[in-house]
């Protein structure tokens, strides 16, 4: 219980401090980079689903949050990111009995949306191959933030929608890695793409007699640098 406490002390921590950094980057970002170090905002969408399930029946959503850059070396970067909003999921899974005399009979016939919401920090090591191309890699700690299943169904009548907290039945730490690629653009100048997969290692459920299941999820996304040239040029500049 100590450990666990402190793990969320700490991501509570960095949570608040990164939010401030942003709003303080805004303004003044390019007092904040300096040669060998680079910070940003990451948007993007993923497409999460549950192993096990079918990847068809994969789930999006967007991804938010804020990076660093810490340039070791000429062909290695330290690339730690904080994600504020970063869900994960499936659509369509089994329906599962609600002990509801009133909404089990008429929910029976609907799949379910699992919708995971998690901190999420991952430490990437981005490993220069050609040109800007990079391969990233490194490990990524959750904290979930919100757990929800939601019901649909279309009646003659009109629509059902139920929704019900599932928070207690997840585990609330998730660890995995995460691998992919990332590419900046214009010559390296503040902007890069990245496409990565996350494969969880840890159980979703807390429930012993629950399937052993973890989140898998591709994400697809856009860094911005902010106020910052690229390691190239601001190399050149301090020559």
């Amino acid at each position: 219980m100590p450990i666990r406490i402190t793990l969320i002390a700490i991501l509570i921590f960095f949570s608040t401090v990164c939010q401030s950094q942003i709003i303080i980057a805004l303004l003044f970002g390019d007092k904040l980079n300096s040669d060998k170090v680079k910070f940003g905002l990451d948007i993007g969408a993923s497409y999460s689903s549950i192993k096990s399930y079918d990847p068809d029946y994969s789930r999006g959503s967007l991804n938010l949050g804020m990076f660093f850059e810490f340039k070791l070396n000429e062909r290695l970067i330290l690339n730690p990111r904080l994600y504020f909003i970063s869900e994960s999921g499936g659509n369509k899974l089994p329906y599962y009995s609600l002990n509801d005399s009133i909404l089990d009979p008429a929910l029976s016939n609907t799949a379910v949306q699992r919708r995971l919401r998690y901190f999420s920090l991952p430490v990437l090591l981005k490993v220069n191959l050609f040109n800007h191309l990079y391969f990233d890699v490194g490990p990524q700690l959750s904290f979930l933030t919100r757990a929800d299943d939601s019901f649909y169904e279309s009646t003659e009548k009109g629509n059902i929608i139920f929704e019900t907290n599932v928070r207690n039945s997840i585990n609330h730490w998730d660890f995995g890695v995460k691998a992919g690629f990332s590419y900046k653009l214009f010559k390296g100048k503040g902007m890069s793409i990245n496409a990565n997969y996350y494969q969880g290692m840890m159980p979703i459920y807390t429930n012993s007699g629950a399937p052993t299941e973890y989140n898998q999820v591709i994400q697809l996304g856009v860094s911005v640098s902010i106020g910052t040239k690229s390691h190239k040029q601001l190399d050149e500049a301090t020559e």
